[in-house]
């Protein structure tokens, strides 16, 4: 996968996850792919599809950016 391809579905499931915030789907204190998943009544897609190695990847870029807007670097 691409860094390109890589960038584009971090800002996909982010996306989705403000989405699903948005419309009251989730809770507004996400910080973290794991906890959006445990929440949500509907899979992300696009992730579940991936190869361990890229899914890994685009989960830890989701972690990243939740965590750099909730305010805090883990």
């Amino acid at each position: 996968m691409s860094h390109g391809q890589w960038t584009e579905l971090v800002e996909r499931v982010v996306s989705e996850i403000d989405e699903r915030i948005k419309h009251g789907d989730l809770p507004g204190h996400i910080l973290t792919f794991e906890d959006a998943a445990a929440h949500s009544t509907q899979p992300f897609g696009c992730v579940d599809q991936l190869r361990n190695v890229d899914r890994g990847n685009v989960i830890a870029g989701v972690d990243e950016v939740l965590r750099i807007r909730a305010g805090g670097v883990y």
